[in-house]
């Protein structure tokens, strides 16, 4: 069965009942001939299940195909619907038996030993875990939770700031309170003034929110490939309402506390002019604007640390030499085709193929036998050809290069690295004397013709550990080496000739360098929420700061005039004003600095083998950023009271 789309791209019509398709047409003789039996709608976006033709496994000849055997446990994925009343555990339970039986049933060579568990459909996608070969797409449970948490840091920062400054204002508003309290007001109905009031801003926010999402839509779906496959933020009549009800509510928690604060005011001792005294109020805010700034300056730190983290896995000398090479997936075509093909091109300085790309988070291993059957180990591997070390500068510190394989040939050779041979202890662990030992790989004797210094054939979260590099029979991937000023122009050259030998699919090719950054675009694409989180926070607390310093000011201004008369100095107006918020931000940077190292040492980098450390140049950026900003609000406002005419205000006294 193929899906509609499939059948217009390649036949131009749904017509199709009883055609034929052919699987592995770059080589006839191993061609599967498929005959079309119905036509399906397309898969839908957030299945899965991600497919153009389904093939059933009772028309192909499986014997002696990989995927019937035992350990295979990559190329099959099996559904069961439950009976009504069996829970998973029953299921598990019979599971275990089976592989029990099978496990010694098939008696394999690598003693491998299978056993299975049971996985909630609703739970692939995002609250499953990372499996290898997975059919379809998934999104990082962690992801979702960090940018929920993220989201909500901000929300309830935004609401302290709100409550912050609404009870800063406490002085102007009491006899307000109090006058409606003279003429009947109850308390309830003075908290439920503050309440909707804080609900009406809530639902004003909404507004700009509504504008801000619209703006950021298409770059937040573009932070990774797989983020627009996996989500299209379409906004529903539902998710309106929802997004409504959110509002509302978030209304009704930054309203409650100054609700609850002025409806206990006495309006006889407001309205007896005594004035009032906030200094017990004053802790709590305080300890708000602390609480705003651990979580800016903790959002800033990690921005920084993220970024450098990422350009310093990007820029990781990995023990080769990836500048200016092209990976071109061959999807089915003949390598020797295209390779001359492309020699034709001025741009192409060389050539090589292999079986996968390395280094950017795919691994294949089989398991490695030494001279004692009974020691083997699981080494990861590559297939090339002659070319590859040559074309990558690949290090060997014995023996030669691997030679050429014609397909269809037996395997005679292997190159292995240091650690391999040290790990099983081939010749003692010496390189030199390593060279014509032999190895057993898939049931072949293969003789060691070299050994490589270790390098980074996975990504940097994983400890480096044997590595086969084994004779090619038929590539997946060309390797291609380009010298050009243009890179644009040389990839459209590099599809001109493709599409000279395939027009059927499109050119998968990329710089090398960039599929490297793209294992590691999820440190990016977080940096990157993070980081716009970090400016949403700094800029709600620079602003309620901001609101704090002004109100300081405006209490304080007959104080600081009278200081002023007595001689003091306008340095020393502003350092009174600026003292305590200044204090204030110390204290916050004194909190969040080593909360947000411990954060990084002990959750987000533990599990990376070769990160560099962080330094004190990427802690104490943040701090230094957001005492800029907060330094320049405070002092400002400082002088401007120190520069106002002590007469102006004292006239009135």
């Amino acid at each position: 069965m193929i899906t509609e789309s499939a059948a217009l791209r390649i036949f131009g019509t749904t017509d199709v009942l009883g055609r034929s398709l052919a699987k592995g047409s770059a080589e006839p003789a191993n061609n599967t001939e498929f005959i079309i039996t119905g036509v399906m709608r397309g898969v839908p976006k957030f299945s899965h299940m991600q497919f153009e033709a389904l093939a059933s496994f009772s028309t192909q000849d499986l014997n002696g195909s990989e995927l019937n055997s035992w350990t295979n446990v990559w190329g099959n994925y099996t559904y069961v619907v439950m009976r009504e009343g069996v829970n998973t555990r029953q299921i598990e339970e019979a599971l275990q038996g089976i592989a029990e039986k099978r496990n010694v049933a098939s008696n394999n060579d690598n003693r491998q030993v299978i056993s299975f568990g049971v996985q909630p459909l609703t739970k692939i996608v995002f609250f499953g875990p990372r499996l290898d070969n997975q059919i379809g797409l998934s999104m990082p449970t962690r992801f979702l939770w960090l940018i929920s948490g993220l989201s909500i840091i901000v929300l309830i920062t935004a609401c302290f700031n709100y409550t912050n400054l609404s009870v800063a204002r406490a002085s102007t508003r009491m006899r307000e309170v109090g006058i409606r309290k003279v003429i009947g007001a109850k308390r309830s109905q003075v908290m439920a003034q503050f309440i909707a009031e804080s609900t009406v801003i809530s639902l004003m926010a909404l507004l700009f929110a509504f504008v801000i999402f619209t703006l950021i839509r298409s770059q937040f779906l573009s932070l990774t490939p797989n983020l627009s496959r996996l989500f299209d933020l379409a906004l529903t009549p539902a998710h309106i309402a929802l997004f409504v009800v959110f509002a509302v509510a978030t209304g009704l928690f930054s309203g409650l506390v100054p609700g609850m604060f002025f409806s206990k005011v006495n309006a006889a001792y407001v309205l007896r002019g005594t004035g009032w005294k906030g200094s017990a109020r004053m802790g709590v805010r305080k300890a708000l604007i602390v609480v705003q700034y651990v979580f800016a300056l903790a959002f800033i730190t990690s921005t920084v640390i993220l970024y450098k983290q990422y350009r310093d896995f990007v820029s990781f000398d990995l023990g080769f030499n990836t500048n200016n090479i092209v990976n071109i997936a061959l999807r089915g075509n003949k390598a020797d085709v295209l390779e001359s093909k492309l020699a034709a091109l001025p741009e192409v300085k060389e050539t090589s193929r292999s079986f996968m790309i390395t280094s950017t988070g795919n691994n294949y291993y089989t398991h490695v036998k030494g001279a004692d059957p009974n020691d083997s180990l699981r080494a990861w591997y590559n297939k090339i050809d002659e070319h590859y070390l040559d074309l990558f500068d690949f290090r060997l510190i014995a023996g030669r290069n691997i030679a050429g394989r014609v397909e269809g040939a037996p395997e005679r050779e292997v190159i292995v690295n240091r650690t391999l041979i040290r790990q099983l202890q081939i010749a003692g662990g010496d390189p030199r004397k390593a060279i014509g030992e032999t190895v057993t790989i898939d049931g072949n004797e293969l003789t060691i013709v070299g050994v490589t210094e270790d390098f980074h054939y996975s990504t940097l979260d994983r400890q480096i550990g044997p590595f086969v590099f084994r004779q090619l029979d038929r590539a997946k991937i060309l390797n291609v080496r380009i010298a050009s000023a243009d890179l644009q122009a040389t990839m459209a050259k590099l599809e001109k000739v493709w599409r000279t030998i395939d027009d059927a699919h499109p050119m998968e090719a990329e710089l090398y360098n960039h599929q490297i950054e793209s294992a590691y675009r999820e440190y990016s694409s977080i940096g990157k929420v993070v980081g716009f989180l970090a400016f949403l926070t700094v800029i709600i607390c620079s602003l309620g700061l901001l609101g704090m310093v002004i109100f300081a000011a405006e209490t304080r201004m007959k104080e600081m005039s009278i200081r002023r008369v007595m001689g003091a100095p306008a340095w020393n107006v502003t350092y009174l004003l600026s003292r305590n918020f200044l204090l204030l931000l110390s204290l916050s940077a004194a909190i969040a600095i080593p909360l947000t190292w411990v954060f990084f040492t002990k959750v987000v980098l533990v599990n990376v083998v070769y990160h560099n450390p962080i330094t004190f140049a990427e802690l104490f950026t943040g701090a230094f950023v957001v005492a800029a900003i907060a330094l320049a609000m405070v002092t400002s406002q400082g002088l401007r009271v120190a520069r106002k005419n002590p007469a102006e205000v004292l006239r009135s006294e």
